[in-house]
């Protein structure tokens, strides 16, 4: 079994520190069976922190995501 995910609906805003940016998605999951095919397995709306690193590429500081009907 392999797991792809699709992330969506993308957000990004100035975060409330200097230098940071939220960035919220909404993500659906995929299984792939050995030698089948796709199906959605379930879907997350997500949040991440980014901060830039020091060779200048954005970087994930801090990620949250929640599954739909999780409790």
């Amino acid at each position: 079994m392999t797991r792809r995910h699709w992330l969506g609906m993308l957000i990004v805003d100035e975060g409330e520190e200097p230098g940071t940016w939220r960035c919220r998605f909404y993500a659906l999951v995929f299984e792939i069976p050995d030698g089948g095919d796709p199906r959605p397995h379930l879907s997350a709306p997500g949040e991440d922190l980014l901060v830039r690193g020091e060779d200048g590429r954005l970087r994930i500081r801090h990620r949250l995501v929640e599954h739909d009907g999780a409790v």
